[in-house]
């Protein structure tokens, strides 16, 4: 829905959050039930951002933290070793916003990837 089209329903009270008719603009929070005309609409999608970080050799491309060998390290086990070692490091206090940073725990798509031998540049997407 466009904004304008957006802006339209709302002066209709056609939109609800939570239940409660809204009668002007409003930030959501993601946890709030919006619905437009008693369905229901989607959160939005974060906007796409790439990532480039340097693969080390032995490391297997995957978005999986246990791979399908035992002892075999992948790119999500490897962005958390080192989200855990800079915490360690820094403290929880100079870590503060880290969290909203790192990618370990969440969605990623590998843009290219790299033999297991190999060492070079991975590119991540959320897209």
């Amino acid at each position: 829905m466009s904004g304008h089209k957006a802006v339209e329903a709302i002066s209709q009270g056609r939109v609800k959050v939570d239940g409660k008719q809204v009668a002007s603009n409003f930030k959501v929070f993601s946890e709030a039930l919006v619905t437009v005309d008693g369905r229901e609409a989607p959160a939005p999608r974060p906007l796409p951002r790439l990532w480039a970080m340097h693969k080390p050799r032995k490391v297997l491309c995957s978005d999986t933290e246990t791979p399908e060998k035992e002892g075999t390290e992948t790119i999500r086990s490897l962005l958390k070793s080192r989200h855990d070692r800079e915490v360690e490091l820094n403290g929880q206090n100079l870590s503060t916003g880290l969290d909203k940073e790192t990618l370990f725990d969440k969605h990623f798509i590998i843009v290219n990837g790299l033999p297991f031998t190999a060492d070079g540049l991975v590119l991540l997407t959320n897209d």
